[in-house]
């Protein structure tokens, strides 16, 4: 493996197609800033104009090719435009796909052109249900206009119903002006042309602060791609379409490269050290960290820019590749460079793999093949390789490769080989690496063992990356963590180093780009979820420490779950009324919008969650993609589950077709986490199973709602439908108030308790099975009430009527038979959960050791 990347010197053509992406519809932003009565591409010049010095230095001081950016800018709609123009306008259409034909951007009085917010692209999505009429347009709601920056978080979800006030939320003038002084900053930082990839990550970082919620069209009520994604994929289309050559039918075709970590959650959990909390995100972290590292080798083998990652999110990137007569070599240039990669740092333990597929653009313009299908043959592709992974190992060196691999031994002459102290896996010679733990005693950290260099360098991002915005140092290869350290504590080396800034807050560089150069230059940016509660000394609170914090039985909670049928979703549900909406823009926005829910709100939202309560200590595991992991105090587990259902149902406009399923796990904080993972999988695997039959009844309209679809959590061994939570929470209140631990005055004892939550189970199981010597169960619970809650008369020994009303009423159900099976499901997949719940949370210190 090379020591250090490869930096793509850009040519002056390249460099304006790019930069003429960004900005060809910048003049839109001034008019929904300002209302401006000027075509947006007569702006957009003007804007660009202002700003000459800096374009014509990055353009290596030419003003003839700053003119042919003004060109671009100015005539990217115009048929007869110059040829380079025309990649921009050829990129245009690609991107607005199914309305460019409407993309005049007509100032009159037309009221089609009015629409200043920007929808949310869930509203559209669609599996089986009617995807247009009134149904329909009722699930539109509305981002409001503000940055992207923490504060402005809660914004993140579409809260907008009525825009006929469409300048109460709208960006104004100073936002404009405050873009354009952040601008000028900006260009600070392109003092060579080595600059221009880190100007390029720049200006994406605040193109997407102010534009993400920025309609990219006017002339519709539905327009859902932001002016950040349509114009970050123009330069990405219009610099892949110049890169790329015309095949015999004289068009230029494009490539969408595919990269993937299959496995990752095994990866993550596959661990033995008894502490594991700052490993496991540490692990998490390292795996987000290393897609990123990957889709950047793959842009440079290609010689392409930044605006051309499409998508990162969960382990997985899109990239927009020129087809040329090199692409396939630059290709398996970057492959190989992963894969070895990947051998050297896991040891075949964690794997790579990438596909491609080439398409002709004028397909998705001609509306014979969409973007999703696009998506659909390259993910084939990759799980075709998926197959041949580290294939020249083996095939080429056999399987030497493997079995002459040295690893350290024990002093004492034992034939077993020194075990890694976190991972438990034997350490290969050179890669051990003395590893210390904090000692109660001694009051210090003190060597305990080896560790592997790779479980080293997890445990580093763990322990030191936390909800601050974070700089990771690499050594140039990426194979060594140099240091983590808070944004604010940063300092210069002398060593050439490799950056990634974890969760970049924007008012970090704002106006501040001149001194912060040597940290911007060369530094990627990352976003993930990762926010941990800490303990009183700041350091990543240990799950033992967690634990303790509970006021009822001492155990954590692992919440686990991913979005329903998002793979369907992101394939199929973008065909409405019989059009296409699969554009890749289109596309992108819906990636990009995930990834805000699930870092930027993620993060904002449990650091505010945690402040409600002393027990609401939160942990991040991951969150992206379409998964989620957090670890939680149990006696909070419940409570988070339902806020961040209720969040994510509201962030996708209560689309009835779009839903996540749970699994909550109960643990002890030793138990290991591999095993609680395990069990956690097992059950979010039956809580989707649970109305397996009824999803493939696709002539019913409604075989994708939550009501007959997944849309479920297994909590207590117990699969109940997500809309049912409050009902558990509210009941296991009622059972607590009710329940006598030391108060003989309390209506309802614990061993009352214990034994309905026992013969509910019987009940459940004769549900199930039928079998009758079940219903055993109506006679023994009957006598129950009888002899411990009534009187002699038959009526509840309670003295409070409200409370002698409420206990009735749940125990006479319980016992009913005019009642037909479904319901009686419904109220024991209820009553079971709550039961377990009131008793967890009324154990005493004493009881949590059973």
């Amino acid at each position: 493996m090379a020591n250090e990347n490869k930096t793509h010197i850009y040519s002056a053509e390249e460099k304006i197609l790019i930069l003429a992406g960004l900005f060809h519809d910048i003049g839109k932003f001034e008019q929904r800033c300002t209302d401006a009565r000027v075509k947006h591409q007569e702006l957009g010049e003007r804007f660009v104009k202002e700003f000459d010095e800096q374009f014509i230095k990055i353009l290596d001081g030419s003003s003839e090719d700053f003119a042919k950016l003004c060109t671009a800018i100015r005539e990217h709609h115009n048929k007869q435009a110059d040829e380079l123009t025309q990649y921009i306008r050829q990129a245009d259409h690609l991107s607005s796909s199914q309305r460019v034909e409407l993309d005049l951007e007509d100032l009159g009085d037309k009221p089609r052109w009015g629409h200043k917010y920007l929808s949310s692209v869930f509203a559209k999505l669609a599996l089986n249900s009617p995807d247009e009429g009134e149904e329909r347009k009722k699930l539109l709601k509305y981002y409001k206009q503000k940055p992207l920056v923490e504060s402005n978080y809660s914004l993140l979800i579409p809260s907008l119903e009525d825009v006929t006030n469409e300048a109460a939320y709208r960006y104004g003038k100073q936002d404009f002006k405050n873009f354009k002084e952040d601008l000028g900053a900006i260009f600070s930082i392109y003092e060579k042309p080595e600059d221009f990839d880190t100007l390029i990550r720049l200006l994406m970082l605040y193109f997407e602060k102010y534009l993400w919620c920025v309609p990219d069209f006017t002339g519709s009520e539905e327009t859902d791609i932001s002016l950040y994604n349509h114009s970050k994929d123009v330069a990405a289309a219009a610099h892949a379409l110049y890169k790329a050559e015309a095949g015999s039918d004289g068009n230029r075709k494009l490539n969408l490269v595919i990269g993937d970590i299959p496995g990752i959650q095994n990866y993550i959990f596959n661990i033995t050290n008894t502490k594991p909390a700052k490993v496991l995100r540490g692990r998490s972290v390292f795996v987000q960290v290393l897609t990123r590292v990957f889709a950047s080798r793959f842009l440079e083998e290609l010689g392409l820019s930044e605006v051309n990652v499409i998508m990162l999110a969960g382990g997985k990137f899109y990239i927009l590749a020129p087809q040329n007569i090199k692409f396939k070599e630059r290709y398996e240039a970057a492959l190989d460079w992963c894969e070895d990669y990947m051998k050297n740092n896991f040891y075949y333990e964690l794997s790579f793999s990438a596909g491609y597929e080439t398409f002709d653009p004028e397909e998705l313009k001609n509306k014979t093949k969409s973007f999703g299908d696009i998506v659909e043959e390259a993910s084939h592709n990759l799980l075709k390789t998926r197959s041949s992974v580290f294939e020249g190992e083996f095939l080429v060196k056999g399987f030497d490769a493997v079995l002459n691999e040295k690893y350290i031994q024990n002093e004492g002459g034992d034939s077993d080989s020194i075990k890694c102290a976190i991972t438990g896996k034997p350490i290969r010679k050179k890669r051990e690496q003395p590893h210390e733990e904090y000692d109660e005693d001694l009051k210090r950290d003190i060597v305990v063992g080896l560790r592997d260099k790779q479980a080293g360098n997890e445990l580093e991002l763990g322990k030191s990356i936390v909800y601050e915005a974070t700089v990771i140092e690499y050594s140039p290869d990426f194979r060594d963590v140099k240091s983590v350290k808070l944004i604010s504590d940063w300092e210069k080396t002398s060593e050439d180093r490799k950056r990634i800034i974890i969760n970049p807050n924007y008012d970090d560089f704002n106006g501040n780009v001149n001194n912060n150069k040597d940290l911007i230059r060369g530094a990627y940016f990352l976003h993930v979820a990762n926010f941990a509660s800490q303990d009183s000394k700041k350091n990543v609170m240990d799950f033992e420490t967690m634990e303790k914090t509970n006021q009822g039985a001492k155990m954590l909670t692992m919440i686990k779950g991913d979005i329903d049928n998002l793979g369907l979703l992101m394939a199929t549900g973008l065909y409405s009324d019989g059009k296409d909406y699969t554009g890749f823009s289109r596309t992108t926005s819906l990636s990009y919008h995930l990834r805000y829910f699930f870092s930027t709100f993620f993060n904002n939202f449990l650091k505010k969650w945690e402040g409600k309560g002393a027990e609401n200590k939160v942990y991040t595991v991951f969150a992206g993609g379409d998964d989620l992991l957090f670890i939680t105090p149990h006696g909070s587990s419940l409570e988070l589950l339902q806020e961040i259902n209720n969040k994510f149902k509201e962030f996708v406009c209560s689309n009835p077709e779009v839903h996540i399923s749970y699994s909550l796990t109960n643990f002890k904080h030793n138990t290991p986490v591999r095993l609680v993972n395990e069990f956690a999988e097992e059950a979010q695997a039956q809580a989707k199973s649970k109305n397996k039959k009824k999803q493939v009844d696709l002539s019913r309209a409604t075989c994708f709602y939550p009501e007959e679809n997944k849309a479920s959590v297994v909590v207590h061994d117990t699969v109940v439908k997500n809309k049912q939570i409050p009902k558990i929470i509210e009941q296991t209140k009622d059972l607590m108030e009710w329940i006598s631990v030391n108060d003989k005055d309390n209506p309802v004892s614990m061993g009352v308790v214990r034994a309905l939550l026992q013969l509910t189970g019987i009940m459940q199981e004769y549900l199930e099975t039928k079998r009758t010597e079940k219903l055993m169960f109506y006679p023994q619970l009957t006598y129950l009430i009888n002899r411990l809650l009534k009187d002699g008369s038959g009526k509840y020994k309670i003295d409070n009527e409200e409370t002698r009303t409420k206990v009735g009423k749940l125990f006479d159900k319980a016992v009913s038979i005019n009642q037909s099976d479904e319901d009686k499901k419904k109220f024991f997949a209820v009553l079971k959960p709550a039961l377990c719940e009131a008793i967890y949370k009324l154990r005493t210190s004493g009881d949590n050791n059973e």
